[in-house]
């Protein structure tokens, strides 16, 4: 689950990326050595993205440190946090700042099968430390999923052979850690707890899925499948997005998180009244990390699956305005709205309503 600081980093790095992607392309900052197509235009773009990067070290960046922080969480530093900002300067080729946070990463994070805890703070014995007492020691694996693309990146940018070595140890141990076989299909796990605990059900996190980066990983790892990992989470991700729990209404969006029976294949609602299957403040990141997939591999996959989030436009045309909240169905659970659901869903808009897009 997401908090309001989480929130914000989440959102700024969405905006700067969706900017950025255009720029990163014409500066061949990419693995890849494609075209782009970006329909969007940016007013005064590299001042605009240097404002926005400034200020998001100003506010959550540690540059004592090199840790992010979550002000609004006792101070704590999650993988996830390092992630962003080691996505963010890899960018904004701010190799300083790159190093620093991932030294701190390695140094505080990094475990020895090189997967990262996920939770860092001040500990119950007053020790800062992985806080291991509410499950800081496990994995959240869109961060690592992240930090992995950022040394790839990195690598190519600033021509550092270890960043690239590195990059391969981590994404072969999520390959062993997080990915699992189910009915011939692969599937990204949210965790390293998952794929080993004694239970009939695997609990997904939709918003971890990310095709993108799993067809650049595969350019570097020839050992595991990242390709078929890649078109595979389409199939789940459609079916989380438009299968019926029970005999609810149709779905329309997708959710923060869903049951998947191993077995039966069927989905069900998290027993942790914690998860929800609302499109709230984790699914929101599904369109974004999709859209990555049209944007840099332009898969037709990518561009079809967004167009499931008409229930989007909808909302747009009925209230000339996108809620921070809504349920599977499409009706807005809260009355607000939130820059961050705005940031989040701006693919779909670019790719397909693209009129719109230059509304929001």
């Amino acid at each position: 689950m997401l908090n309001q600081t989480k929130i914000l980093i989440i959102l700024s790095l969405v905006v700067s990326i969706f900017s950025l992607i255009a720029l990163a392309f014409n500066q061949n900052y990419l693995f890849l050595g494609v075209s782009s197509s970006y329909p969007v235009k940016f007013i005064n773009k590299q001042e605009v993205l240097q404002s926005q990067y400034d200020q998001y070290l100003n506010n959550y960046f540690d540059k004592e440190f090199h840790r992010t922080i979550d002000k609004q969480n006792n101070g704590i530093t999650t993988s996830e946090g390092q992630s962003y900002t080691m996505l963010r300067s890899v960018w904004m080729n701010d190799q300083d700042t790159f190093d620093k946070t991932w030294q701190w990463t390695q140094n505080n994070l990094q475990r020895n099968d090189k997967l990262f805890s996920w939770k860092w703070g001040l500990r119950e014995d007053g020790v800062w430390g992985i806080l291991d007492d509410i499950g800081g020691q496990n994995v959240a694996t869109d961060a690592d999923i992240d930090i992995s693309l950022s040394l790839v990146f990195a690598s190519k940018i600033w021509n550092k052979k270890n960043y690239l070595e590195e990059a391969k140890s981590i994404i072969n141990s999520i390959w062993q850690k997080t990915v699992v076989k189910i009915n011939g299909n692969y599937l990204l796990l949210p965790n390293d707890l998952e794929k080993t605990a004694s239970k009939d059900y695997y609990l997904i996190n939709p918003s971890y899925f990310s095709p993108a980066h799993y067809r650049i990983f595969a350019k570097i790892d020839s050992n595991n499948h990242w390709n078929k990992l890649a078109d595979d989470s389409y199939k789940f991700l459609e079916a989380f997005h438009t299968h019926k729990i029970s005999n609810n209404d149709q779905p329309k969006l997708p959710p923060n998180w869903i049951i998947l029976n191993k077995k039966e294949l069927t989905i069900s609602e998290p027993e942790d009244k914690n998860l929800n299957t609302n499109f709230g403040f984790d699914a929101l990141r599904i369109p974004f990390r999709i859209g990555l997939d049209w944007q840099w591999h332009h898969k037709k996959q990518a561009k079809d699956y967004l167009s499931l989030f008409e229930e989007l436009n909808q909302s747009w045309n009925q209230h000339s305005k996108i809620f921070a909240e809504y349920s599977r169905y499409g009706n807005n659970i809260v009355d607000y709205e939130t820059h961050a659901m705005y940031g989040g869903t701006l693919s779909y808009f670019t790719i397909h309503q693209p009129k719109i897009a230059k509304q929001l």
